[in-house]
């Protein structure tokens, strides 16, 4: 048994103290509901009380997450949690067996945690493979789950794992996203397109390139004949398919797809959003492999103009 789990056999002496000491019917609902979310999240791992706040609200209020506060300062001073704040394993071990946290409890948190990885794109790898430890507490109790919103959140997991070039796992998260997404009437086909476009990205960032392009070739099959589709997902399935064709040095091609993706992005993002920027940026790229060397500095020169629009002039990149 590893050394911080729990034994929960009912004639286990530990057990019987533990319930003695950590009686959770003392606690109000309130406090019974936030140490439950506390036993999904990763255990010894300190988590600032306004990001808590956040993380605990169902109704994205700021008074609400103020009262979440008070709550978690309440339990901090009756034991459950540890000043910083975090939960010790032993601790969420007995919350976990008697409360039986199901979906509905952890609906809250898988909605948070979904917004969370989504804000994080630019974030270090440290904070991104933090929350990600997270969320894969979080799937550890709530394993059978056929929500949109559990499909939201595999879909990010995967997102934010292919950043940090863990493929394979990120693969798995995506795939059992998109079974989910097919067998939900809520989902719509942007959503398992984009599963699609993100396998394929796995494999493109392995290096097989071939397979990476079926699955962008399937994407944006989904995607063109679908008129609800949303068009800023047909233009990243555009850039990636592109970036395919310069990969194989077919620059023709690469080009179509990028300017594809470039006018989709400029009518619908504008033409001072980062992935239009990226688009400049992409297509310069392409212009300077051809040798056509004065056409890729008039992109690279809109790229940069986006950049300083976006980040400002003074910043590092």
């Amino acid at each position: 048994m590893p050394e911080n789990e729990v034994n929960f056999d009912s004639n286990n002496n530990m057990y019987s103290h533990l319930l003695k000491v950590f009686d959770i019917s003392k606690l109000t609902d309130e406090q019974k509901r936030i140490i439950t979310l506390f036993s999904l999240l990763t255990p010894n791992t300190t988590i600032k009380n306004i990001k808590l706040g956040k993380w605990f609200d169902e109704t994205d209020s700021k008074s609400k997450s103020g009262k979440i506060i008070n709550v978690i300062n309440e339990l901090i001073e009756l034991g459950w949690l540890a000043e910083g704040t975090s939960i010790h394993p032993v601790i969420a071990d007995v919350v976990k067996e008697k409360q039986k946290p199901d979906y509905t409890t952890a609906k809250v948190l898988i909605v948070s945690l979904t917004k969370e990885l989504e804000g994080i794109k630019d974030g270090s790898v440290q904070d991104k493979n933090v929350l990600l430890s997270h969320c894969k507490s979080l799937l550890k109790e709530v394993t059978d789950a056929t929500e949109k919103e559990y499909a939201d959140l595999l879909e990010k997991m995967g997102e934010i794992s292919i950043d940090t070039a863990e493929y394979e796992t990120a693969r798995g998260y995506i795939e059992k996203a998109e079974e989910i997404y097919k067998q939900n009437e809520e989902a719509n086909y942007s959503s398992i397109a984009k599963c699609i476009q993100y396998i394929g990205r796995t494999y493109a960032w392995m290096g097989d390139y071939d397979k990476a392009f079926e699955y962008f070739d399937n994407a944006r099959k989904i995607l063109e004949v679908n008129e609800k589709a949303e068009q800023k997902d047909l233009a990243s399935v555009y850039h990636d398919t592109g970036w395919f064709y310069n990969q194989k040095s077919n620059y023709k091609t690469s080009l179509e797809y990028y300017e594809k993706a470039l006018k989709i992005r400029e009518d619908v993002l504008g033409e001072k959003h980062p992935d239009t920027g990226q688009s400049y940026n992409n297509i310069g790229l392409v212009y300077h492999n051809m040798g056509e060397y004065a056409k890729a500095l008039e992109y690279y020169n809109k790229a940069l103009e986006v950049e300083k629009e976006v980040l400002g002039e003074n910043h590092p990149d």
